[in-house]
């Protein structure tokens, strides 16, 4: 027979489709997200290997014994801001160096490996450590980033004298003896790229055999809401009732729940005079 009406039942479905593409477009971004962050690590790995390496066996032929570790505030980062360097140069003096380049992640690592390399490579001109660290300051006064760095760069001659300069950055511990003391200098200066055209001087320190050398970056010493001088002291009493051997000191250092859950990268080198 004849229809004599037509039912229709329709149904927006607009709302389902858009979500569904915010989904897909929001899957889609956490994979690049990943497959991004796997790439940053894989770098950093290799700058790691590259930028933080072991220490030279000719350090042992001079009489010095080393040990060294590094520790990024992020559990997934290999590396950050955070350096050193430790070795024996062509004039027969060790260059000893300590370093932080501020910021997080590839910017950081980047400027840290310019940092690096620079003062390496200024350290073979022969230069005291106060003129290293004047060229290294107008070489960070001149990033466009505008970005500041810390710095303790210094030399350990034959006669076991340390000429040292200091750009904003915690003075070495000394342990001898029973005392563990921060050095003491007036020649200290500005962080790196906060004042262009400063001349940063280089203090002097003689080494006796048996003396532990301790340097570090603030990620050590440094709490949320508390003064770094606090940092300072809480580091020297564990590094007094630690061993008196580089890799024993930084071993008991590490277990230390006193410094377990920094919250900034952490970089310790230490360095014994035998």
């Amino acid at each position: 027979g004849r229809a004599w009406a037509v039912n229709l039942v329709a149904r927006d479905l607009t709302p389902q489709i858009r979500s569904r593409r915010r989904l897909a477009e929001t899957e889609r971004e956490s994979d690049r997200l990943r497959r991004q962050s796997e790439a940053e690590r894989r770098v950093a790995d290799a700058l790691r290997e590259a930028l933080l390496p072991t220490h030279s066996e000719a350090l042992a032929a001079v009489g010095l014994t080393v040990a060294a570790s590094y520790r990024p505030a992020e559990p997934d980062a290999a590396v950050g801001g955070d350096w050193y360097k430790c070795r024996l140069l062509p004039d027969g003096r060790v260059l000893l160096a300590i370093g932080d380049a501020s910021g997080h992640g590839l910017d950081a690592v980047a400027r840290m490996a310019q940092q690096r390399h620079a003062m390496a490579g200024l350290a073979q001109t022969g230069a005291s450590a106060g003129a290293i660290t004047t060229w290294l300051n107008e070489l960070v006064c001149s990033d466009p980033a505008g970005q500041t760095a810390t710095v303790v760069v210094g030399h350990l001659d034959e006669d076991k004298v340390l000429r040292w300069a200091d750009a904003g950055h915690p003075a070495p511990l000394l342990l001898r003896g029973a005392d563990v003391e921060p050095l003491t200098t007036d020649q200290r200066g500005p962080l790196l790229g906060a004042l262009p055209g400063y001349a940063y001087g280089t203090a002097s320190t003689r080494l006796r055999p048996g003396d532990l050398l301790v340097l570090y970056t603030d990620g050590m010493v440094e709490r949320r809401g508390e003064d770094v001088t606090e940092g300072i002291k809480r580091l020297a009493r564990a590094a007094a009732a630690a061993p008196r051997d580089p890799q024993g000191l930084i071993d008991a250092l590490l277990v230390d729940p006193e410094f377990a859950g920094h919250e900034d990268d952490a970089c310790v080198l230490a360095i014994r005079v035998d």
